[in-house]
């Protein structure tokens, strides 16, 4: 940011990732005072810009592992707001499934997913994969199963393959270990480098024996 920073000393949006960063390293002070002279180069209001900052923030938290941490700041952004703020709701539900709330993060998804406008084919994948860490396999084929329509209408071939992959999850809690292999190999011809996928496909052809489940912060939506 500092070398960002001396090439375009007036960008208040470096400036706002600057604040950001010396927030999570507990620098309050270094981090307002870059709000302050963001606010003084922006045309937004300072409840945006802090929104902004709190935003930036939680998903360098949630990058470095610091779950809770990003919890808090985008329940802050979510509350601060009377309407819903996408991106922080979306931060709070992946959050809270790498941290293992697995229900309050399926509470979060199912307020996005009522939003037919705003649902994305990463909002069903994760919410069928958070189903699969509770056990409701069948639940999670549903939501999979739609996550892969979008990703086939939209030609996501990268969306796709995640999505297949967790749908041979929901398919090997099943016991339908066939079939789960069968998907887990259309993942990996969509993307060979889905290592979690080419494992998970050992763990489904073994059977109940072999099985196992993955860790949830390695399974991107």
């Amino acid at each position: 940011f500092n070398r960002l920073l001396e090439m375009d000393p007036e960008a208040p949006q470096i400036l706002i990732g600057r604040s950001a960063t010396f927030e999570l390293m507990g620098d309050a002070e270094k981090a307002e005072a870059d709000r302050n002279e963001a606010l003084n180069l922006s045309s937004s209001s300072p409840e945006e810009l802090k929104r902004a900052q709190l935003l930036l923030t939680a998903s360098a938290a949630l990058a470095s592992n610091q779950f809770e941490k990003a919890i808090e700041l985008a329940t802050e952004v979510i509350e601060s707001q009377d309407e819903p703020n996408w991106r922080a709701w979306r931060l709070r539900a992946q959050a809270r499934w790498y941290n293992e709330e697995f229900v309050e993060a399926l509470d979060d998804y199912n307020v996005i997913l009522q939003e037919d406008e705003e649902r994305t084919r990463a909002d069903d994948s994760a919410y069928g994969q958070v189903l699969c860490e509770i056990g409701e396999f069948e639940q999670a084929l549903t939501a999979l199963d739609r996550s892969i329509e979008l990703a086939r209408h939209d030609e996501d071939t990268l969306g796709l393959a995640f999505s297949l992959n967790g749908r041979g999850r929901a398919l090997a809690g099943l016991n339908r270990f066939e079939d789960a292999v069968s998907v887990y190999t259309t993942a990996l011809d969509r993307d060979s480098t889905m290592g979690n996928a080419r494992a998970e496909r050992g763990d489904a052809t073994t059977g109940p024996s072999g099985s196992s489940s993955p860790t949830s912060a390695s399974v991107p939506a």
